[in-house]
């Protein structure tokens, strides 16, 4: 009887420490999980990659960056000009919060060899609203 006691005691502390543990991870994924991640992943070209014309660009993005399945991409001289810009368009189902693979493909010219410059992601933003924008970059050179 007292072993039947001692398992039934021992199973319910198991259960309430993993509860606890569980709970504990729910309650802090902001701070250590999944939400830390970035919005976008540049796969290709990689930072500081030199590219030519054609370049093809991957990679994923959540689906909260896309509207209508797509969101603009722009290639600039070291000085921030815009040399081209274009759409990302999604590879799957962007109606998500997930990531979501992307392509484009630019074709350019009117650069010089060895130049640096920079391929920017905004996030689409049909609403307009400054609170609603973001962006990152990468660096690259022609």
């Amino acid at each position: 009887m007292k072993k039947i006691i001692f398992f039934s005691i021992l199973t319910l502390l198991v259960v309430g420490f993993t509860f606890i543990i569980f709970r504990f991870v729910q309650k802090n994924e902001g701070e250590y999980g999944v939400k830390n991640l970035p919005d976008i992943i540049v796969e290709s070209p990689k930072e500081n990659s030199r590219i030519q014309s054609p370049v093809m660009i991957r990679g994923k993005a959540r689906g909260t960056w896309f509207f209508e399945a797509s969101f603009p991409i722009l290639l600039q001289d070291k000085e921030r000009n815009t040399i081209i810009a274009g759409p990302a368009r999604a590879e799957g189902e962007w109606m998500t919060d997930q990531y979501v693979p992307f392509s484009a493909e630019f074709i350019f010219s009117g650069t010089k060899n060895g130049e640096k410059g920079f391929l920017v992601f905004k996030k689409d933003n049909p609403s307009g609203l400054p609170e609603h924008d973001a962006s990152t970059s990468i660096s690259i050179t022609f």
